[in-house]
C-alpha cells in the first residue's frame, strides 16, 4: 500500500513540475538590447557611402540615384528582418528664374524631376513651373522666384532622391481595433550623414537612412525564410 502511494505520488510530482516548465518555457520572454539595429543601420549606410552610385566616397552620381528614385527598390546591404528608407537631398541648388523667362526652367525640370524636354508644360498646371513668393509659401515656403517641377504629387526646387520602405502608420489609424497600434512593437532609427551631389557642379547634400524593425517586415522575413526553405528543400528531391 505505502509502495503504491510512493508510486502515485511520484508520478504526480513528475507531472507538475513539467506543467511548471512548459508554463515557464511558454510564458518568459527575456528580452537582450544588443543594438542589432544600430549595427544594421551603420553597416548599410557605410555600404551605400561606397557603393556603384557614388563617382567616389559620399559622392552621389545621379543619374545612378535616378535609377531608383521613387521606388520601393532596397538594392544594398540588406538583413532579412530590416527594411529601410533612404533620402537624399541637396542642401542648396535652387535655380534662380523670371516669370516672364519660364523657359528658362525646362533644363532644371529634366535634371531635377527627370521629364523628358518635350513633356514639359509650363506653368502652375503643368510640370514646371517659376514660382513667385507667394506661390512658394503656399507649396512649399520658397522665397523669391525660383524653378520648380512636379514629380508625382511632389513639387521640388532643388535636387531630391528617395527609394525604399516607408511604413504604413496610416493604415494603423484605420483599424477597428484602437488598442491595435499600441500593441505593435515598432523600432525606427532615422540617421543623417554629410553627403554631395555631383550634378551639373557638385552641391553638399544631406543623406537622411531611416531602417525599420516592425511586424510587417518580420512577417515578409518569416515568408522569405520559409519560400528559401522550400527550393532548398526541393533541390535536395
Amino acid at each position: 500500500m505505502i509502495e503504491e502511494f510512493l508510486y502515485v505520488f511520484r508520478v504526480v510530482f513528475v507531472l507538475m513540475v513539467l506543467i511548471v516548465i512548459v508554463f515557464l518555457t511558454l510564458n518568459l520572454r527575456v528580452l537582450i538590447q544588443t543594438g542589432e539595429i544600430e549595427r544594421f543601420s551603420a553597416e548599410l549606410a557605410e555600404n551605400i557611402l561606397t557603393s556603384h552610385m557614388v563617382d567616389e566616397r559620399a559622392v552621389f552620381n545621379v543619374n545612378e540615384l535616378a535609377k531608383y528614385d521613387g521606388t520601393t527598390a532596397e538594392p544594398y546591404h540588406r538583413q532579412c528582418k530590416y527594411a529601410y528608407f533612404l533620402e537624399i537631398e541637396a542642401i542648396q541648388g535652387e535655380q534662380k528664374c523670371t516669370t516672364d523667362k519660364l523657359e528658362e526652367c525646362k533644363n532644371f525640370c529634366n535634371a531635377v524631376c527627370g521629364i523628358e524636354l518635350d513633356n514639359i508644360k509650363m506653368g502652375p498646371d503643368g510640370n514646371c513651373d517659376c514660382v513667385s513668393v507667394l506661390a512658394g509659401m503656399v507649396r512649399s515656403g520658397i522665397s523669391g522666384h525660383t524653378c520648380q517641377c512636379k514629380k508625382g504629387d511632389e513639387w521640388r526646387n532643388k535636387y531630391k532622391w528617395s527609394f525604399g520602405y516607408q511604413f504604413a502608420w496610416s493604415y494603423l489609424d484605420q483599424t477597428s481595433s484602437g488598442s491595435f497600434s499600441e500593441t505593435i512593437e515598432t523600432s525606427m532609427l532615422t540617421t543623417a550623414y554629410d553627403a554631395v551631389v555631383n550634378a551639373a557642379e557638385p552641391m553638399p547634400a544631406k543623406m537622411t537612412l531611416t531602417v525599420y524593425d516592425n511586424w510587417q517586415t518580420r512577417i515578409s522575413c518569416l515568408i522569405e525564410t520559409a519560400y528559401f526553405h522550400s527550393l532548398l528543400q526541393d533541390s535536395m528531391c
